[in-house]
């Protein structure tokens, strides 16, 4: 399975003409961070922004095939996609038959996420697979007493979700979860069986703590970083600015803009408040997030009745997906306007984006020597010359894979996913099976809603769909096995 869908994935890579999205902003606080570990910039890296599992992997894939080949992020981008595959048809091949477990299997070859996201220097991909290798772990671990190795698969591949992103700790809580919940056994043995889960994440946490810690950084998670994205992702959405204790002492850090309008601006103000923060002398990084939290979250409390219509905008978004830009007007889920952008800042400006996201350690210089080792990555292996069709007619297959993807958008959707999740519970033979997937569905979507109101719907809801494909694809088998028994 793994290996026809390599060949798959080959032929979508040369469609691309082996070229990876130049996506300036998020991609290069990863790049940044890569070839700090590689000992490119002065310093030691320290993960206070993002976690170090993605940089971490580009790092190492860089130090194998050269400094400049950034295009072979895109490589492994279609390994990950072929062995999603492989999970996807390990999951299904436990309750069904194995030529419909290997058609589902091929029909995840399809999806979106396998053209929009490969090409893309981001964890979106990454963050989603973990989930599915962690679900086809967790599985079998689930099914027996004597299932501990399953069991610690399933604990690496959340470790390295939450190495990916903070926000994966509440995936491998959930998996815990269901694992004491369900598993055979005593109650002891449930609890070491929920530790095999959970232990090897803390443990991924601690390390990276005790990194930071030893590099002068004190215990430092992404915290600053997840605020302030927070409040620039919910911010627009909202009729106005409250006029709050936290609120007032951030606003003053950014005169040029008014306060009663400060969150409606370009998410680039909050960075450049967060910039002079820092550099005033008021805190660190950890002081600032602790600002931002407590913006975030007299800012909910004040707009509580606005927050919470958002929130319901938002998850019917997500119900309806992808068929929200038909059925739900473009303000449901259009981005806002933003109309402090292009505000005049005119002192204690970062000299980069990167400054500004890292903060004042992050040195001028080191503005100008990425920008310098920047353009000379390569997005597209020189090698390839002239092969590949990146601008001109896509190869069968790619045309194929979009249209089958048409046809099988209600098995991706959010009712189709709801409805598949409620009628699994109901059935004993698969309610284990609906627990574990609806756990991580849940965990995922419930964080994107909450801080994103899923801003970028085709972006984030591809962290759950290769598992809504996997629960509606599983429901849908069921009930029609039941139903052609029921006729014998």
């Amino acid at each position: 399975m793994v290996a026809g869908s390599l060949v798959v994935q080959a032929i979508f890579w040369l469609s691309d003409g082996g070229a990876l999205t130049d996506f300036p902003g998020d991609e290069e606080r990863f790049i940044f961070l890569a070839f700090q570990i590689l000992g490119h910039f002065g310093g030691v890296p320290a993960f206070t922004v993002h976690m170090p599992g993605w940089p971490l992997m580009i790092a190492a894939l860089l130090k194998v095939f050269g400094y400049e080949s950034l295009w072979i992020v895109g490589i492994y981008n279609r390994v990950l996609l072929a062995a999603m595959a492989g999970a996807t048809f390990l999951i299904l091949g436990r309750f069904t038959r194995r030529s419909i477990a290997v058609s589902v299997a091929v029909l995840s070859l399809t999806m979106g996420y396998n053209d929009r996201l490969a090409t893309f220097v981001l964890t979106d991909l990454p963050y989603g697979a973990a989930s599915v290798f962690a679900v086809a772990a967790l599985l079998p671990g689930l099914a027996s007493v004597r299932a501990g190795g399953w069991l610690g698969l399933a604990g690496l591949a959340l470790a390295t979700k939450t190495l990916l992103r903070s926000t994966g700790i509440l995936s491998a809580v959930c998996a815990a979860g269901v694992v004491l919940a369900t598993t055979p056994g005593r109650a002891a043995g449930r609890a070491r069986r929920a530790l095999a889960v959970l232990v090897p994440v803390l443990g991924a946490v601690l390390v990276v703590a005790t990194y930071n810690f030893g590099v002068g950084e004190g215990f430092r998670p992404p915290r600053a970083y997840t605020a302030l994205a927070a409040l620039g992702a919910l911010g627009p959405w909202f009729s106005h600015t409250p006029d709050t204790p936290a609120v007032r002492q951030f606003a003053a850090l950014v005169p040029e803009v008014s306060q009663q309008r400060l969150l409606q601006g370009a998410p680039d103000v909050l960075w450049v408040a967060g910039y002079r923060f820092i550099k005033a002398g008021h805190g660190d990084q950890f002081a600032l997030g602790a600002l931002a939290e407590r913006v975030l979250a007299e800012t909910l409390t004040e707009l509580r009745g606005e927050y919470i219509k958002g929130l319901a905008r938002a998850s019917l978004v997500g119900l309806v997906y992808p068929a929200h830009k038909i059925l739900l007007p473009a303000r449901w889920w259009q981005f806002p306007s933003q109309p402090n952008e292009g505000a005049r800042f005119e002192r204690d400006v970062p000299a980069c984006g990167l400054q500004g996201m890292f903060g004042p350690w992050f040195q001028d210089a080191w503005c100008v020597g990425f920008q310098e080792l920047r353009a000379k990555l390569e997005f597209r292996p020189q090698w390839l010359g002239a092969a590949g069709t990146p601008s001109g007619e896509r190869p069968l297959a790619f045309r194929m894979a979009r249209n089958v993807r048409i046809v099988a958008l209600p098995l991706y959707s959010g009712v189709s996913t709801v409805a598949a999740l409620i009628y699994l519970l109901c059935q004993a033979s698969m309610r284990r099976a609906a627990l574990v997937i609806a756990s991580f569905i849940v965990a995922d979507v419930t964080l994107l809603l909450l801080f994103t109101y899923i801003a970028d719907v085709d972006r984030y809801l591809t962290h759950v769909q290769p598992l809504c494909l996997v629960v509606t694809s599983l429901a849908l088998v069921h009930r029609l096995d039941v139903m052609l028994s029921s006729r014998v």
